[in-house]
């Protein structure tokens, strides 16, 4: 009994949180993120920890949305520190947010098509591709 406060108002939430910002890293919008966050709690509730626990309420409302709520902070904050100048700022906002680092994070990676058209010999050949930027 005396871990539970520990489990359910700490835990559970940075957990949450970091699934929230997962599913930002990966580019999608609040809303959906949050949803994903949710589905994704209930799932390892009702699959993996079954076995030592019942699921509960704590266990499927607390991790998503206190863990969104959470992890909105979190995202504003870090957003903020990685747009400075100075690199201590940056590093400690991919350090609150280590997702940052990774995928289609807000900008952090643009994919422009490019189309070229080449002359070869006789012949003209059109090559298409993807260009991607990355921002750190």
């Amino acid at each position: 009994m005396g871990h539970e406060p520990f489990w359910n108002w700490l835990s559970h939430p940075y957990t949450g949180s970091q699934m929230f910002l997962y599913y930002r890293g990966l580019g999608y919008p609040r809303a959906e993120a949050l949803f994903m966050t949710a589905i994704q709690s209930a799932l390892f509730e009702f699959t993996i920890e079954v076995y030592t626990e019942p699921a509960s309420v704590q266990d499927l409302y607390i991790t998503p949305v206190v863990g969104a709520v959470l992890g909105f902070v979190l995202e504003e904050i870090s957003i903020k520190l990685l747009n400075q100048d100075f690199f201590l700022w940056r590093g400690i906002g991919h350090l609150i947010n280590p997702l940052s680092l990774f995928g289609f994070y807000e900008g952090k990676v643009k994919m422009i098509p490019s189309l070229e058209s080449a002359s070869i010999g006789n012949g003209h050949q059109n090559k298409i591709g993807l260009t991607f930027y990355v921002d750190f």
